[in-house]
């Protein structure tokens, strides 16, 4: 007898708000076990897995069958069930029969006319046709989604499947250059959606665009736990936009980073600023902790300590044996009480420290002359300027970054086949 068996790839992703490693696969024929009871798939945990396995179908009936995939992530959640249709046949069926040539194929527009009524496309007869390119009229089509549906014929007379795809026919003219209506209205809710036009007002000035607007929000009446903040706005015309949406969590105290570093090197000190809300024991200690290079805390390197119940700040250092890389969270977590579901901030550790903080620059050509390289010029984010006559050269990629002005002044030149950005920020 032979043993028959069926090899299947999937890619599984991790599925929660905050991510999570994936610690178990597994999956089940037909019938449902109940969770954590399907056949186990053995593969190293991540916040993404591409897993191919193999199963036996030899005690199956032949006929169609269902395979079932779930995934468990490290905090015991578990993702929706994934199904795939597939069929077992008995392979002993004899020779399989030489395939005939497609004589005919036809299309059809939304509906079908019957087999053999459609309008005939002109080809050469033969085993697989590729690319076939279809031209057809649709001047008389309403404005609207319509279906288009081709199938093919064999020597033998028997007809393929009817394959269709959608596509949709609007006016040829449309008004040219049509300015967006201002966005006049807009409000916002939490949780529950009171419908549009019913949540909390914001003030703004008639805009076509709203770029990190500020919302204060009440939570004095939410209760502890993760709530939902939705966001929405009306245009001039009447149009609502659709809903964006943030979830957020409530709790009694908080210990949140503030203005520092995204990314340090080892073996260096660097501040870390930390505001605080809520009541915090006057033995408490606060600690600064990075998580691996995943983003997980399920072993973290300690960077730093503060003793206290208030805001302050943690000098912090990075061990030598820590990883180069991106991908890791910093957090901080207090003792009293013991609290560390605190809000992170990404975090990216670097072989090489960067350079202290510039007052002002002033760059001048040919001295300053960018050639060819991917160069960030950064000054002080609050009073720094960049005043630049230099010249971007042979390809060049280059970011100037200042909190008060970036002037370019005569003799400035980003040579055609660079990539020159300018953006207000700035370091501190």
């Amino acid at each position: 007898m032979k043993n028959l068996c069926l090899s299947i790839g999937l890619v599984f992703m991790a599925f929660l708000a905050h991510a999570q490693n994936i610690s178990q696969i597994e999956y089940f024929i037909d019938n449902d076990p109940g969770i954590g009871n399907g056949t186990a798939l053995s593969f190293t945990s991540s916040n993404e897995v591409t897993k191919s396995f193999s199963f036996s179908l030899n005690n199956l009936s032949d006929g169609f069958h269902l395979l079932s995939v779930r995934a468990q992530d490290n905090d015991g959640d578990w993702s929706n069930t994934t199904y795939r249709v597939f069929a077992k046949f008995n392979n002993t069926l004899g020779t399989t029969p030489a395939p005939e040539n497609i004589e005919k194929v036809e299309y059809f527009i939304d509906n079908d006319p019957g087999h053999d009524n459609g309008t005939a496309i002109p080809i050469t007869a033969g085993q697989s046709l590729d690319n076939l390119a279809i031209s057809f009229p649709v001047n008389s089509l309403s404005d609207g989604f319509h279906s288009l549906s081709v199938r093919a014929k064999n020597a033998d007379g028997h007809w393929g499947n009817t394959t269709y795809r959608y596509f949709v026919k609007f006016d040829t003219a449309p008004p040219v250059n049509t300015p967006p209506s201002p966005i006049v209205y807009l409000e916002y809710f939490v949780d529950n959606d009171p419908g549009a036009g019913n949540g909390t007002s914001v003030p703004i000035s008639s805009t076509t665009e709203l770029n990190k607007k500020m919302i204060d929000v009440q939570l004095n009446s939410l209760s502890n736990g993760i709530h939902r903040l939705s966001v929405r706005s009306k245009n001039q015309n009447g149009d609502w936009n659709q809903v964006n949406y943030q979830e957020f969590t409530v709790k009694d105290n908080v210990v949140a980073i503030g203005n520092s570093l995204d990314a340090f090197c080892r073996d260096n000190a660097f501040n870390v600023p930390f505001s605080v809300s809520g009541s915090f024991a006057p033995t408490n200690t606060f600690t600064l902790q990075l998580s691996d290079q995943n983003g997980s805390f399920s072993s973290p390197t300690v960077l730093g300590t503060a003793s206290g119940n208030s805001s302050g700040t943690i000098s912090a250092i990075i061990p030598s044996g820590t990883t180069v890389a991106p991908g890791y969270k910093m957090r901080i977590i207090s003792s009293s009480p013991t609290d560390d579901e605190q809000p992170i901030k990404l975090f990216e550790v670097l072989a090489i420290c960067p350079p202290p903080c510039a007052a002002n620059e002033t760059l001048v050509s040919t001295a300053d002359d960018i050639n060819g390289s991917m160069t960030l010029i950064e000054v002080n984010g609050t009073t720094g300027y960049i005043q630049a006559s230099n010249k971007i050269l042979n390809g060049a990629n280059a970011t100037y970054n200042a909190g008060r002005f970036i002037e370019l002044t005569e003799g400035f030149e980003a040579k055609s086949g660079t990539v020159f950005t300018v953006e207000i920020g700035g370091c501190d």
